[in-house]
């Protein structure tokens, strides 16, 4: 399988061009101080990352250990950072959450944007992301020529996960109230294969190797076909809490990240 995995990466390239647990009442300002004082040392840290599954870039094999491609990466940047990692697993949506409220120290595959960056520090981009509808074949037709608004209009299910960006023109249809109601939400990506064979959304957004990998695992080779409409392409980066981690820190993490990049998986698996 990991043959596999790293042969579909290869033919995607063009595409992918990817602990202190914060207490609720405890004083974030001087865990920050205490992780700050240690940097010019560059002395160990520890850091809580809030994940969750989305095979093949992270996901469980066995026990509760994480695995995957963006699992050894992160990995990879910690050790560089001489950082220690804890994993807490939960949905993309909780781990915005805990950013926010301090109870993890970051997460991944989170896109910069103004509201987000009230509570919480960016890493540099690490990969880059790209977006694509795909539909049932019968419905393919569909959307040529059309706006994934009026793809929504037409009837046409789609199904979104809770806490994702997918760009502004889903986000102009997520806005009109009418339209929103329409679209069938979900609570993480890998619930979206599930609503698909119990028929209750006709499409979703998907990353073409997450999308690739899931299908074969799940025997649905063909149940899905490009809408040929890409609602987002661009780079991501790790999302860091304000409560629980510094400015220095982050750039400690930078620093270990643009050196990951120069080595050869790096090169070899997230290139663009």
């Amino acid at each position: 399988m990991l043959s596999w995995i790293l042969s579909r990466l290869a033919i995607k390239k063009a595409l992918l061009l990817a602990a202190f647990i914060f207490t609720p009442g405890s004083n974030a300002s001087s865990l920050i101080e205490e992780r700050t004082a240690s940097l010019a040392t560059n002395a160990q840290c520890e850091l809580t990352l809030g994940w969750g599954d989305w095979a093949p870039y992270q996901f469980v094999e066995q026990g509760d250990s994480p695995t995957g491609l963006q699992i050894d990466l992160v990995k990879q940047i910690a050790e560089q950072a001489n950082c220690e990692l804890k994993f807490v697993r939960q949905p993309f949506s909780q781990n915005i959450q805990s950013v926010r409220d301090g109870s993890v120290d970051f997460t991944m595959d989170t896109t910069v944007t103004a509201e987000r960056q009230k509570y919480a520090l960016f890493s540099e981009p690490y990969r880059q992301e790209v977006l694509v509808l795909y539909v049932k074949p019968q419905f393919v037709n569909q959307c040529s020529g059309k706006s994934f608004s009026d793809i929504v209009k037409s009837g046409v299910r789609i199904g979104l996960t809770q806490g994702n960006i997918y760009g502004d023109s889903v986000s102009k249809v997520q806005n009109t109230p009418q339209l929103n109601k329409k679209l069938v939400y979900a609570n993480k990506n890998a619930n979206l294969i599930d609503l698909l064979k119990s028929d209750r959304l006709d499409g979703f957004f998907e990353d073409p190797t997450v999308l690739s990998y899931s299908l074969r695992k799940n025997n649905l080779s063909g149940a899905l076909k490009s809408c040929k409409i890409t609602v987002y392409s661009g780079t991501v980066s790790f999302m860091f809490s304000k409560k629980t981690v510094s400015e220095k820190l982050v750039s400690r993490f930078n620093q270990a990240l643009r050196k990951v990049k120069k080595t050869e998986s790096y090169l070899m698996n997230w290139a663009w």
